[in-house]
């Protein structure tokens, strides 16, 4: 940045040399208060922008932010770990689910299963003939 500031002026002298001859410039008095005024707000503007870079290093740099970072870091870090455990459960959770219902429309089938060979008996029992007496008297005997 300084060095940009020192260029500037350089070319600010240069422009105002070949502006004029050179006798006219180192003889006007009010030229050279010129330069001398530029050349104080040019060391005031750099002193300011270092005091401002100073200030953002000694803020960027305290302890305090550096321990407000590090803690956010460990908040985000436990967030992450917190997130990845909770989609573990989901994913496990998830499984059950699917597993119940399978288990569920098996049951149901098993069920279904046993009661139609429970009415394809009574409808064989039913439709079987008797013999007179005899099964009858089973029947109510047994």
């Amino acid at each position: 940045m300084p060095r940009r500031l020192a260029t500037a002026l350089f070319l600010l002298v240069t422009a105002l040399s070949a502006a004029r001859p050179a006798y006219a410039l180192f003889e006007d008095d009010e030229a050279r208060k010129r330069v001398d005024r530029l050349r104080s707000e040019v060391a005031e503007n750099q002193r300011r922008v270092e005091e401002r870079l100073k200030a953002i290093d000694a803020a960027v740099s305290t302890a305090s932010d550096r321990s407000v970072l590090i803690d956010m870091s460990a908040q985000l870090e436990a967030l992450r770990n917190e997130m990845a455990r909770m989609r573990g459960q989901l994913e496990v959770l998830s499984n059950q689910a699917e597993t119940a219902d399978r288990r569920q429309k098996d049951l149901y089938l098993d069920i279904d299963t046993r009661l139609r060979k429970l009415e394809q008996g009574r409808e064989q029992a039913a439709a079987t003939p008797t013999a007179p007496g005899g099964a009858a008297a089973a029947g109510v005997a047994g």
